[in-house]
């Protein structure tokens, strides 16, 4: 094992603030948190060194049994900083590796430290470096009459962050050598360079990883991929990773687009990849969880959350939030239920909810983002023939995983009472001013409680229909899972109630006015935060 010698230049005449070393990020100085952080990567026969000339950081290393060189005003000399520990550099013969670290980079890495040294250790390079991230400045080496240093032909070397140098890099056999550059990650390469920095790595070190593992595809649609990403723009002050599925390929398309990182992993492996990145919390929003999986989370130790989960994995979960279900179907009691936790998305924030008016203009048609048995161009016909009537207009939203798009517009291309969109991220504008709806039985209902929408509810498959929201008692004329034979002409006869019987609506209208899911996020948004700091 090469013997290896860390050494942290903490010089005030390199300061960037007043006492900027010994300045505290969550109760710790500085020069503290990089002596700690050292430590934890020594082996049996490694050392650290602090050369300062600060009395207050010659106190704290002694106090952390640190040895430390002192440059006291009777042995100053003209130089300081890291040129001052180059020029002892042949005081170090015993280590095969001389490590600089920096105190102003926090958030450098043990794991990069390391990778570092094996890369070096695998070339004939004598010095690591990263020449695009590091202040520079010529020096001379006054123990090796003024050898210089050739970085890329420039007269010059790293000031601070990390520099990795050989041994036989001080032998005056050496005339040319070699360097090996480093990239590092960005995050890593923050630096300390203000008082408002010091607010920023507090900031980024009580930071922490929320993965989002979702679902998205033809057969369960989109309102998982909406639901993650409202709650992930609710939060600002942690990381956030989505993970889907390599099959999910419209998670991917709608995903990537945005401001988080999205990694995609064959189904079989994605739990194990989650770990690897060792979240402080893992949301799944992925319907049923597998119970296996669940295990493998929970005995990592990661908190998991779980969105509209009724699966075998849901009892091992911290919290699970199951508001599109009106009453529990099980008895697990880490359990939340029902309306009071729906997550609105936020294009809905602004939007006008309703006022009641006795004349209808227009109705919405929406069957969520795949609608995979085209109940979309089924129920337009129906009710194409009662809106021609009364002069209303039909607005038509399908989503992105619709199949049949290409023949809907075939059909709508020379109705002028029919408006197609392909979009549902502006289906709060489109709701804004229709007075009826016919939908599925999905977050879309909650959607139009909110904005005081009657309508006619049709599931699209049997746990579709376990969603007992969609009530006369909150507004909606259910209609079961669709059936060709009976669900048509339920459509027809409840479409024109609703249409001619102005009571009737009104009924249901005010149903609605109780229910504002704006401020229900705001309680999801909490329980996450409580799960993050292991108070629930």
């Amino acid at each position: 094992m090469p013997k290896k010698i860390f050494l942290i230049p903490a010089y005030k005449a390199n300061q960037n603030f007043r006492d900027d070393l010994i300045k505290k990020v969550l109760n710790k100085s500085l020069i503290e948190m990089s002596i700690n952080k050292t430590k934890s990567i020594l082996d049996r026969n490694d050392s650290i060194v602090v050369f300062t000339d600060s009395e207050e950081i010659k106190l704290i290393c002694q106090r952390l049994l640190v040895r430390v060189f002192h440059d006291t005003e009777e042995n100053k000399s003209n130089i300081s900083g890291i040129s001052r520990i180059f020029s002892l550099g042949h005081k170090f013969d015993e280590f095969d590796y001389l490590i600089f670290i920096s105190p102003y980079y926090p958030f450098l890495k043990k794991d990069s430290i390391e990778s570092t040294i094996l890369k070096l250790r695998k070339t004939d390079s004598n010095i690591s470096y990263s020449i695009d991230k590091f202040k520079y400045q010529e020096i001379s080496i006054n123990s090796l009459t003024s050898k210089e240093i050739f970085l890329n032909d420039i007269k010059s070397v790293f000031i601070d962050f990390l520099l990795i140098v050989r041994k036989d890099y001080f032998s005056r056999a050496i005339q040319n050598p070699k360097a090996l550059e480093i990239q590092y990650p960005s995050k890593q390469t923050f630096r300390i360079k203000s008082y408002q920095d010091l607010w920023v790595c507090e900031k980024l070190t009580l930071r922490k990883r929320i993965i989002f593992r979702v679902i998205g595809n033809k057969k369960y649609g989109m309102g998982h991929v909406y639901r993650a990403l409202t709650i992930a723009h609710e939060i600002i002050d942690h990381e956030i990773i989505f993970v889907s599925n390599l099959e999910d390929d419209l998670v991917v398309e709608n995903i990537a687009g945005t401001d988080y990182l999205l990694r995609s992993y064959p189904q079989q492996d994605v739990v194990k990849n989650i770990i690897s990145l060792k979240p402080d919390l893992v949301i799944n929003d992925i319907l049923d969880t597998n119970y296996n999986e669940m295990v493998m989370l929970k005995r990592s130790g990661v908190k998991v959350l779980n969105f509209e989960d009724i699966g075998k994995g849901a009892k091992s979960a911290d919290l699970v939030v199951n508001e599109i279900f009106d009453y529990p179907v099980n008895q697990n009691k880490n359990t939340l239920w029902g309306p009071n936790y729906f997550i609105l998305r936020d294009e809905f924030r602004l939007a006008k909810v309703h006022k009641f008016v006795k004349n209808i203009s227009r109705v919405l048609v929406s069957f969520g983002g795949t609608d995979k048995k085209n109940l979309t161009l089924s129920i337009l016909k129906i009710i194409e023939k009662k809106c021609l009537e009364k002069d209303i207009l039909i607005e038509v939203v399908v989503g992105p995983g619709y199949a049949n798009l290409q023949q809907l517009r075939v059909y709508t291309k020379h109705r002028e009472n029919i408006n197609l969109t392909s979009s549902t991220g502006i289906i709060s504008s489109i709701m804004e001013k229709t007075q009826l709806a016919i939908c599925s039985n999905g977050r879309t209902v909650f959607e139009l409680a909110h904005m005081n929408i009657p309508a006619i509810i049709v599931s699209q498959h049997t746990r579709e229909n376990t969603h007992s929201f969609a009530d006369e008692k909150n507004g909606f004329i259910p209609l079961g899972v669709y059936n060709e034979n009976t669900t048509n002409e339920e459509i027809i006869e409840n479409f024109d109630k609703l249409v001619e019987n102005n009571d009737f609506r009104k009924n249901l209208f005010d149903a609605q006015k109780k229910y504002d899911f704006i401020s229900t996020k705001k309680r999801v948004k909490k329980l996450i935060y409580k799960l993050l700091d292991n108070k629930l």
